[in-house]
């Protein structure tokens, strides 16, 4: 694929669309024998927790406010003394993440961090080579805000350290699905492509559709598994966000891909596997330290947050200048590239400086990260 060819792809959907990479990771988590788990599922998620960190001393934890780092914190504090878990926040003071993180480790006790991405310094030739690494690697590729906070995480955590990642929790739960009915294979395809859309609309939408039926079989094996759980963890999560959440770590522990935790939930029919509700109820009889009821107060602040709109970044150039200077100078080296796109990178962050919002953000998101991707691909050629 051509340099500009595979730019184009990417601000196209948000990722490089390699088949085979997709492939290979369903058929890491799925088979074609399902293996059911009847056991209760935060005792296995204590169980995995236990012997994924077998011989460590201390654990770290990236924790946030939702289900899954939460879970994580619980299970851990089944098998760590509170004192060697390391929760670790990335936000802004009064931003969803932070508050209730901070409101969870200070009832469980355990030491907490919190790094402000509007504090951190932003280096474009850095992140060029973080990205090199992950493409070379064949990571996937993490949208560039991603990479630089969780890189950032990783700095304050010993290499040697287990860090307990949360990517899958909640998916294997079917919260991406908004619903639980089965659709057509167009249908499927058509909506995968709205959730994942990035600055370029004009998309064919036939590999996907070719990828859902070679990949049938496999979906008929697994009794709570979708059509569109084959393109979201084949594509979605495994070439976007699972480089970006935990490809920064030296060891990472992704305890949701483990295969009796995945055996557990879509062994199962998928009425079953998606249930909200139920599985609130089971994390918080499991673990009443961490799933609590808040307290008003968060709740208010938690609500005022949302309101603003704090939060929903991974950092406000706004705030902070040598994000700004980064972004300003990847969207300007973009629009020097030429490559006949409608809208322009520089007018995208323009608009985000003076009008923010989360679709502006995401517009220079996207076009940040496809400039790294293209200065790696012109390294690639070079060597």
């Amino acid at each position: 694929m051509t340099q500009d060819g595979a730019v184009k792809q990417y601000l196209s959907f948000g990722f490089l669309p390699d088949t085979r990479l997709a492939s290979a990771y369903l058929h890491e988590l799925f088979d074609d024998t399902p293996r059911s788990e009847s056991v209760d599922a935060s005792k296995l998620l204590i169980e995995i927790v236990e012997e994924s960190t077998a011989g460590a001393s201390d654990v770290a934890i990236p924790l946030s406010g939702g289900r899954d780092s939460r879970a994580l914190l619980g299970a851990a504090l089944e098998i760590f003394p509170a004192r060697h878990i390391h929760c670790i926040t990335s936000g802004s003071a009064g931003s969803v993440d932070v508050e209730g993180a901070r409101a969870v480790c200070r009832t469980a006790g355990v030491p907490h961090r919190i790094v402000d991405p509007d504090t951190l310094a932003w280096d474009l030739n850095a992140l060029t080579n973080d990205m090199k690494l992950r493409i070379a690697g064949k990571a996937g590729i993490p949208p560039i805000d991603g990479m630089h906070i969780f890189s950032a995480l990783a700095a304050l955590i010993p290499p040697e350290m287990p860090v307990l990642s949360g990517y899958l929790g909640i998916v294997a739960v079917g919260k991406h699905l908004g619903g639980i009915e089965e659709e057509g294979h167009d249908t499927v395809v058509t909506r995968f492509l709205k959730q994942n859309r990035g600055v370029i609309e004009d998309r064919d939408p036939s590999a996907f559709t070719d990828f859902l039926h070679s990949h049938e079989r496999l979906r008929q094996c697994w009794p709570g598994l979708t059509s569109f759980d084959l393109l979201d963890f084949g594509f979605r999560q495994r070439l976007r966000i699972r480089s970006s959440v935990t490809g920064s770590f030296a060891r990472p522990i992704r305890v949701f891909e483990d295969r009796r935790w995945i055996g557990h939930w879509f062994s199962r029919p998928l009425g079953e596997r998606v249930d909200f509700r139920k599985y609130d109820e089971l994390l918080a009889v499991a673990f009443p330290l961490v799933f609590g009821r808040l307290r008003l107060g968060w709740r208010i602040r938690r609500w005022r947050s949302r309101l603003r709109g704090r939060g929903a970044y991974r950092g406000d150039p706004r705030r902070n200048p040598s994000m700004a200077a980064a972004l300003k100078d990847a969207c300007r080296a973009f629009d020097g590239r030429a490559l006949g796109l409608e809208q322009s990178a520089t007018v995208a962050f323009e608009r985000l400086m003076s009008e923010p919002s989360l679709e502006a953000f995401r517009a220079v998101r996207w076009f940040a990260t496809a400039e790294l991707v293209a200065r790696v691909q012109e390294t690639r050629s070079l060597d």
